[in-house]
């Protein structure tokens, strides 16, 4: 006769053969939150934003992720620079195509310059 898988389980865990995974409540802290309609949209925005960054289906994971952050000084928003001062942070026109070009190596760039009197 063989032996149920119930009474395997059972006894695995009873000898210390197997691991167990069940959580105790002292593991898990809830935390719960009121929020107006446009603060819970944010934040859901954020948790979205967050999961799918992080590959993950747990607001948890998250929330966390997004805590360490700003626990971690990274409370702002990074603002991209426009194209204008992207070419002025790089010294001009010149410097800026130049990386370009670095960029796309399997590109020919020719920028030539208008004549003057032409336009």
């Amino acid at each position: 006769m063989r032996p149920r898988l119930g009474n395997m389980v059972a006894t695995a865990q009873g000898s210390g053969e197997g691991e167990k995974t069940a959580k105790t409540s002292s593991d898990v802290i809830k935390m719960a939150f009121k929020l107006k309609a446009d603060q819970a949209d944010i934040v859901q925005q954020a948790l979205a934003k967050a999961k799918g960054e992080l590959h993950t289906d747990f607001d948890s994971v998250a929330i966390e992720n997004i805590c360490a952050g700003y626990v971690g000084g990274v409370t702002q928003v990074a603002k991209v620079p426009s194209l204008d001062e992207l070419i002025e942070q790089m010294g001009g026109f010149e410097p800026f195509l130049g990386k370009i070009a670095d960029k796309f190596p399997d590109f020919e760039i020719v920028v030539t310059p208008i004549e003057e009197g032409a336009s």
